[in-house]
């Protein structure tokens, strides 16, 4: 199932309410449900930057989007560059330019066990960076990861759901989850754990990198959704044993039982060693092993 998407109304004058001088050359790229996003030339650094268009009645999905993103710092982050102040009407993000997003990238391209697998890791270091900063970024999904250079670099964007959580107010309350991405829990639970609700969105991101389909089966839509809040997933049999092991512990019903992201960093590397010694007797001639007697 895919989210629909309506395209904003409100003017594009939102950009005068930025630099106009120092951005040029601007470029419509697309929207979501949050705002539409042009790409634009920074002419002060003259590097090609992403004019994020935030719709006027979601301005506290600009503040959380702001105040989360100015605390994070990572490789596989998406970076604020500049932004419009909060008292501002018009709410504009500049974010640094990716090439394209992973739902699009899928759909041009064919991708294998090791391209899946690298996607994924990026996508979960960011995710353990977020949770030690005890942020629970509660939209994962293929629209929201970034790439460029053809997949080997991976960035996590739209914070603009995100919630924080403390030692003292351990769960979040749901924002604005994407409902075929969403953890059972967020869809009932007026409170919940958002790192491990994170946790079950990377478990349908990775059975769709390996296989380009929801995990979750049914005759219709409605059904599909209500195999899903029951927890009832149906994973591919193309995909590896043990990476479908993987799946089936982030999407466990009981959000205590999936694993933490860092533990999920170690047990992918793990997986990713393994593809690389499958690939490597792949390519090597026969006979190049000598063995002594």
């Amino acid at each position: 199932a895919k989210a629909i998407y309506l395209r904003p109304c409100w003017p594009v004058s939102s950009l005068l309410f930025i630099n106009m001088h120092r951005y040029s050359n601007r470029k419509y790229i697309g929207s979501g449900a949050t705002g539409y996003t042009y790409s634009a030339l920074d002419n002060e650094t003259k590097k090609m930057v992403a004019l994020k268009i935030v719709n006027p009645a979601n301005v506290d999905g600009f503040k959380r989007e702001v105040k989360n993103l100015s605390q994070l710092k990572h490789r596989n982050i998406v970076q604020m560059l500049n932004r419009t102040g909060s008292k501002s009407i018009s709410k504009v993000i500049v974010l640094e330019k990716m090439d394209c997003d992973l739902f699009t990238f899928l759909s041009r391209h064919e991708i294998d066990d090791e391209q899946a697998l690298g996607i994924f890791v990026a996508v979960c270091k960011a995710i353990q960076h977020c949770h030690a900063h005890k942020i629970a970024h509660l939209d994962i999904k293929p629209e929201n990861i970034l790439l460029s250079n053809y997949g080997k670099c991976v960035k996590l964007c739209d914070f603009g759901g995100s919630a924080q959580w403390s030692t003292e107010v351990p769960l979040v309350c749901e924002t604005s989850s994407t409902l075929e991405y969403s953890a059972p829990e967020v869809l009932v639970a007026e409170q919940f754990a958002g790192d491990k609700a994170d946790m079950w969105s990377l478990g349908i991101l990775l059975h769709i990198l390996y296989t380009g389909n929801w995990p979750f089966d049914g005759k219709d839509e409605e059904e599909a959704m209500k195999n899903l809040q029951l927890g009832r997933t149906k994973i591919s049999e193309t995909v590896p044993p043990n990476v479908a092991s993987l799946i089936k512990k982030l999407l466990s019903l009981n959000p205590s039982n999936r694993p933490y992201a860092n533990e999920t960093v170690l047990y992918v590397a793990s997986l990713q060693n393994v593809v690389r010694k499958q690939r490597l007797l792949e390519v090597l001639p026969c006979g190049c092993f000598s063995f002594s007697q």
